[in-house]
Order: structure tokens, then C-alpha cells, then sequence
């Protein structure tokens, strides 16, 4: 492993935080530690002119500047173990590494500050959309993607729809085969056509580029889910691969974009007094990958095109929830959108990384209501009763009459066996299974002492149940009765 150390002049805590992810995000260094005005880095990949890349670095960090336009003036104790808190009560389930399932108060407060956020778009009259999450490589091609944030890509591979692409990878990827985590990169798998949307507004430019004739004005807003190629270092809920996106968005020309943007400005310093946040708001950038790009980092915080909403996490580690985008003609001129017919479409969003919101929210204030801002905890316990109202506006009474009518009765326990019918379903039973097994171990096997005595393998038995005994079974009871053997050898005994 090649190791190098470089002089760093005197930057800022900002310049030296912007100087770090930077680096990290370009070169995929083993480490990086910057201290007392030197930089050390250790890589194992060649890269021939570090020195100069290095150099030019540095100068772009020179000429980043922050400014901070809120601050917000609470004072929270950040609750260490909210994670494990979370994941003990079941707020949140662990899924794979550094992915969950949101369930009980944790989703129920997810929704809570959706439904907050909505409000807001409605407030500003903006139509709710429904956007893909499978974005076609045409609309990243447009606004170079690829080149700018390869880091964050996520492609989406199908299989070959031919023949023997279809079979070989059938075979290569049966569950019996062998056991697997992944899939290779193959002959079998086509080119990719899709990648996953990595933020929520886009489509919303793009479906302009079909409609030719229309001028793009307006608001919208939708809740998406957002994939992108990284995880958390301790796979926890602060960074996700795959996450859910309010957006709030704002298309047209620009002195009504630039209006409808200060709206989000005011909307974003609302969030943080209401939900009594530490932490603030500042000029920020987009994570560009080379270093051709970085430039474009600096000129994004000089411009003041994307403010970030950062909350407080413990110590002076600060976490985004959320950011407020100027991207003037950038997505109308990438798409050949226009506002009229003079001017591109210019656009601005609001979006916020839900899981982080409520995240940050719990490790500032933890998960106990009675401890929350009393504004807060009177409007969730007001949402919990609208929730529980819609639970009542549907009438399922129907519903339970056909599941008394439906529901079957006691069986008897008293039953005779048909020795002939026994003797042929357990033979059924040690052909279709490959089973050696006695009678008397056959006789008491159930579906939950046997891992092949699955739905489809469980019908597949039925149907060959069906040809011996030359008697269908009623759909009803495939699968609700039988469960053992014996229900089978009772079944079949029946004249019913």
C-alpha cells in the first residue's frame, strides 16, 4: 500500500470538511487524515500524477466559501443509542446491511412529517405526482450523470429474453445449486437500458421532453423512493442506498422560480423552530466525482444554487436532511424544455431524505412524546386520531359475515383409516420427496418438519394424489387442511 503526505495551507473547518469528502469521493483512498496542516493519504490503485491532482484540489478548496443564512438557537443532548432503541422496539427492522423495514411509531412519525411536508406543497398549490423509479439511461445521458456522479449509479440488468440465456441462468441460479449472495456479470444478462433514480424531481423535467408543445410551468411535489450506491459505515439509518424523497418542485421562468425558492427558504427556517432542531442552514454542493468537476463545487456555494438543511448528530458532526436547489436553466436546456418560447425552463426543488429526518429527530430528541416541543407532540397526537378516523370510514362488516359463514368447523377426532389409501399415499410421499423414512415416521411429518413440503411441491403432491385415487380436491381445501400425512390419509379415506 503507497502512502504520501502533502503541505495543506490554512483553510477554513469548512474548506477542510469540503477538502475531505472531496477526496474521499474522487479517489477511493484507503485513508485519509488531515492534521495540523498536513495531508496523508494511503491508496492502493496507481495514480501517476498524484501530486498534480492533489495541487489542483487545493486550489479549487482555496476558493470554496460557506455562508450560513440560519441558525438555529436550540440546545439538544444527542441520545447515543437511538438506533438500537429503534431497532429493540421494532420501530425499524434490520433487512440486510443497511437496509430496514419502517414499521409502528417509527413509520407512523415518518408519515407524520410527510404529511407536514405535503401540506406545505399544498399550500403553494402544487400537484402531487407519481414518479418511476426505473430511469432510462437517456435521461442521465442528457444531464452527463455518468460522468459527474458515477459514484452513485445503481444499473438495472434483465435477463437476455432468449432461449438459452434463460435456461443456463435458470440452472446456474437454482436455490439447490449452490448458495449465492450475488450475480455475476454475464453473456446471459442484456445491456442496460435503466439505471434507479437517484433523486425525486427529475422525471418531473424529463416527461416535459415529450411534450412538445407545452410550455413547463408550475408546482409539483412527490414522495419517491431515491437509490444511490452507498451505505453508512455502520449501516446505520444516517446513510442509505436506497431512501425515500419529498420534493417539492418549481418549474418555469426564472423571477418565478427565484420567488417560489424564497418560499422554501422561509419553509425550511420553520422546520427547524418547529421541530426545535440544532443545527442550521448554509450554502452547500452537489458531490461531483472529477476533479475537471470540482470547480463546479465552488461555484455552487458562490452562487448560492443549493442550501443545505444540517442538523446537529453529536459532537460537531452535522447531518443533511434536506436541501433547497437553484438549478436555473440547467434541465431545461439539458431536456430542450422551454418556459416560452424565448427562454429554457428554469427550476428549483425542495427535497428532504424522510429516514434521515426522523432519524435526526430521534437522536435529538429521542423517542419518548411526553419530552418533545409541545406544538410537535399536540399536532402528532392529532395526526395519530385523523389515522385511526380513516381506519372507520370503511365498512368491512361484510366481510366478517363471510368469514363466519366460511370458517370451518371442529374436525372429529375420531377417524377410520383406509389401510390401502395409507400404504399408497405414503409411498406418493417417499417418490415425490426422495424420502427413506419409515411408516411410522411418515405417518406424523407435517409441513413444519419438512423444508421441500413447500406451496408448489405441496400442489404438485395434490395433483398426483388426484391421479391415483382418481378424485379431485376441492380448492378450499389444498392448502387449508392438508398439513400432515394424516390429514392427507383422511382426506382421501373420506366419501365426501
Amino acid at each position: 500500500m503507497r502512502k504520501e503526505e502533502f503541505n495543506l495551507p490554512s483553510f477554513s473547518k469548512e474548506q477542510l470538511e469540503f477538502l475531505h469528502s472531496s477526496l474521499e469521493r474522487m479517489y477511493l483512498f484507503d485513508s485519509i487524515e488531515i492534521e495540523k496542516n498536513r495531508l496523508k493519504v494511503s491508496l492502493s490503485f496507481d495514480c501517476e500524477n498524484l501530486a498534480g491532482e492533489i495541487d489542483r484540489v487545493l486550489g479549487v478548496v482555496k476558493s470554496y466559501e460557506v455562508e450560513t443564512i440560519y441558525e438555529a438557537p436550540y440546545k439538544n443532548s444527542i441520545h447515543d443509542s437511538i438506533h438500537e432503541k429503534l431497532i429493540d422496539n421494532q420501530g425499524i427492522l434490520k433487512f440486510s446491511p443497511g437496509k430496514f423495514l419502517l414499521q409502528k411509531d417509527y413509520l407512523l412519525f415518518f408519515q407524520f412529517i410527510d404529511s407536514l411536508l405535503y401540506s406545505f406543497s399544498q399550500k403553494i398549490k402544487a400537484i402531487e405526482q407519481v414518479y418511476p423509479v426505473l430511469w432510462p439511461v437517456e435521461l442521465f445521458r442528457d444531464i452527463d450523470y455518468f460522468k459527474e456522479f458515477p459514484q452513485n449509479i445503481m444499473m438495472v440488468h434483465a435477463v437476455k429474453q432468449e432461449q438459452k440465456s434463460l435456461r443456463d441462468f435458470s440452472a446456474l441460479y437454482a436455490k439447490e445449486r449452490k448458495e449465492f449472495t450475488s450475480i455475476e456479470q454475464s453473456e446471459h444478462l442484456s445491456p442496460a437500458h435503466y439505471a434507479l433514480g437517484t433523486s425525486t424531481c427529475d422525471p418531473c423535467y424529463f416527461a416535459y421532453k415529450n411534450l412538445k408543445n407545452q410550455k413547463a410551468s408550475g408546482e409539483f411535489t412527490s414522495l419517491s423512493k431515491s437509490f444511490r450506491n452507498e451505505l453508512s459505515k455502520d449501516f446505520k439509518l444516517d446513510r442509505l442506498n436506497e431512501f425515500h424523497m419529498r420534493e417539492v418542485v418549481s418549474i418555469g421562468k426564472s423571477e418565478k422560480v427565484l420567488q417560489q425558492r424564497e418560499k422554501f427558504k422561509s419553509f425550511s427556517k420553520y422546520l427547524f423552530d418547529y421541530f426545535h432542531f440544532e443545527g442550521l442552514i448554509q450554502t452547500a454542493s452537489d458531490p461531483f466525482f472529477t476533479s475537471e468537476n470540482l470547480i463546479k463545487n465552488a461555484l455552487q456555494s458562490a452562487i448560492q444554487s443549493k442550501f443545505e438543511l444540517l442538523v446537529n448528530v453529536g459532537g460537531e458532526k452535522m447531518m443533511s436532511i434536506g436541501s433547497i436547489n437553484w438549478h436555473q436553466d440547467f434541465f431545461g436546456r439539458s431536456f430542450g424544455v422551454k418556459a416560452d418560447d424565448d427562454h429554457f425552463m428554469t427550476s428549483s426543488c425542495l427535497a428532504f431524505g424522510l429516514e434521515r429526518f426522523v432519524y435526526a429527530f430521534f437522536l435529538q430528541h429521542g423517542i419518548e412524546e411526553k419530552k418533545w416541543p409541545e406544538q410537535l407532540r399536540d399536532d402528532y397526537g392529532s395526526f395519530k386520531e385523523i389515522k385511526k378516523k380513516q381506519q372507520t370510514i370503511f365498512n368491512f362488516s361484510s366481510l366478517d359475515k363471510t368469514e363466519e359463514k366460511n370458517e370451518a368447523g371442529p374436525r372429529s377426532e375420531k377417524r377410520e383409516w383406509d389401510v390401502d389409501v395409507q400404504s399408497k399415499i405414503l409411498s406418493s410421499f417417499r417418490e415425490h420427496f426422495s424420502l427413506e423414512k419409515s411408516d411410522e415416521e411418515l405417518w406424523d411429518l407435517d409441513k413444519n418438519k419438512l423444508q421441500e413440503w413447500d406451496s408448489l411441491n405441496h400442489l404438485i403432491l395434490i395433483s398426483s394424489l388426484e391421479k391415483i385415487f382418481k378424485r379431485k380436491v376441492k380448492m378450499k381445501d389444498q392448502l387449508e387442511l392438508h398439513s400432515s400425512v394424516k390429514d392427507l390419509v383422511h382426506y382421501f379415506s373420506s366419501k365426501n
